[in-house]
């Protein structure tokens, strides 16, 4: 190599790791040519240093459905970038917390696995899935964020017990009173309120009150509510013999749809109180000659009231002493009937003699239920002071008697003698309305 004369040689080298972690790439170099060296010469390459991290959230689970269930989540962290990371590799999960996945030389292209696990809260549930966010972390450098959502099975359900205080009931307007307890026995707070669907109660026009919600709803599995409800006695309950209501409740699904429980039935039984009152009154009919006699009617008439609480149908009338007209009724409780039923009784002699005539009626009737119930007839006299006095009428006494005397003088001489006989004939008759003695 002349003097002044320069000469151009090149030379590769491979980049290492370490070159990329500390940074550049320093070599220092000389020339000779056996016996002359030159001096020292250096060159200093700076690296481009990206440091990275990625995240993949994996999970073997699809779903969740209770308080306690226990989620597993798979974490796979990539050092994507060109620098190894020193000391401790973790991840940071929204839910789940801080993990630390690793610690030492995390080198370029490789991956490390951690697990971590979630317990699912009512929250969750009640979100109607869970989307948990994860980063990777090594000191500075933080991972672009990843999600994953697991859905949850939500299962809203009601359940409702029915009671009543009252256990019978006796009149139209007595009030019946029912409490619904209302169970939340799905696995989803309910927000939104609660309505109860009673069908007696509904028909009749009423409805049953619930109270509002509590402020954080009605607590899945345990929370309860107590609804009222009030209904009143008519008189087809009464008859029918009690009083038999459906209920159910119901809230809004927030899935769609409604969420409603199975029915809830209570029966009431009613007081049956049947009865009948039957007042008999009777006057005498002296027919067209205006005098009692043998063969004259008494005419009957018959109040008929139904003073129990049940309605009665074949009200009817009998007595075994005349001869009634009238055809069965149906009486409602109060119910009073005055026009339907007349008796006549044809008076005898020896009625006459007794001077009154004394007999009862019978009046029954059919209750909805049970056997027929029957009363006695009261005479229309409340001094009497009993319950079933019989009915008597009194028959006037018109006595009177006559005699005629006839005079046979056929036997006399002409002219007459002493000792001649008269003799006499006498008819006597009673002209009156009794039979005389002595």
């Amino acid at each position: 190599l002349i003097p002044t004369a320069s000469i151009t040689c090149t030379g590769t080298y491979i980049v290492q790791q370490a070159d990329l972690d500390n940074g550049s790439v320093t070599n220092i170099a000389t020339a000779t040519d056996g016996t002359i060296t030159t001096p020292v010469t250096s060159a200093t390459i700076p690296a481009s240093q990206a440091p990275a991290l990625t995240v993949v959230k994996t999970s073997v689970d699809t779903g969740y459905a209770n308080v306690g269930d226990v989620l597993d989540y798979t974490f796979v962290l990539t050092n994507s970038g060109n620098l190894t990371l020193t000391g401790t590799t973790e991840v940071v999960d929204d839910r789940i917390g801080t993990i630390s996945c690793f610690v030492g030389n995390f080198v370029p292209g490789t991956s490390q696995t951690c697990a971590g696990q979630y317990t699912v809260t009512q929250p969750g549930i009640d979100a109607g899935s869970g989307t948990k966010r994860a980063s990777g972390r090594n000191g500075t450098i933080v991972s672009p964020p990843v999600s994953l959502t697991i859905d949850a099975t939500q299962a809203p359900a009601l359940t409702m017990s029915k009671s009543s205080p009252d256990t019978s009931y006796a009149a139209v307007g007595d009030v019946l009173t029912y409490f619904y307890l209302v169970t939340n026995t799905g696995n989803v707070t309910i927000t939104t309120s609660v309505s109860i669907a009673d069908d007696a109660i509904n028909a009749a026009g009423g409805t049953v009150t619930c109270p509002a919600l509590p402020p954080t709803g009605l607590m899945a599995r345990t929370g309860t509510l107590t609804c009222t409800g009030t209904y009143t006695v008519t008189q087809d309950d009464l008859n029918d013999g009690s009083v038999t209501n459906i209920a159910s409740p119901s809230t809004p699904n927030p899935a769609g749809g409604v969420v409603q429980s199975p029915t809830s039935t209570v029966t009431i039984n009613a007081t049956q109180t049947p009865a009948l009152e039957l007042i008999k009154s009777g006057s005498v009919d002296l027919g067209v000659d205006g005098v009692l006699g043998e063969g004259d009617l008494i005419r009957y008439t018959f109040t008929v009231r139904n003073t129990g609480n049940v309605t009665l149908s074949n009200v009817s009338v009998t007595d075994p002493d005349a001869t009634v007209s009238g055809g069965s009724i149906t009486l409602a409780p109060g119910g009073v009937d005055t026009t339907t039923f007349e008796a006549t009784h044809a008076i005898t002699q020896p009625e006459i003699d007794a001077g009154s005539f004394t007999n009862t009626a019978t009046v029954t009737g059919n209750p909805p239920t049970g056997p027929p119930v029957t009363d006695l007839s009261d005479n229309p006299n409340p001094a009497d002071g009993g319950p079933d006095d019989p009915t008597v009428t009194p028959l006037l006494a018109t006595p009177g008697i006559v005699i005629e005397k006839v005079a046979d003088t056929s036997a006399l001489s002409n002219p007459a003698n002493v000792n001649d006989v008269i003799t006499y004939t006498f008819t006597v008759r009673n002209t009156g309305n009794v039979t005389l003695s002595n």
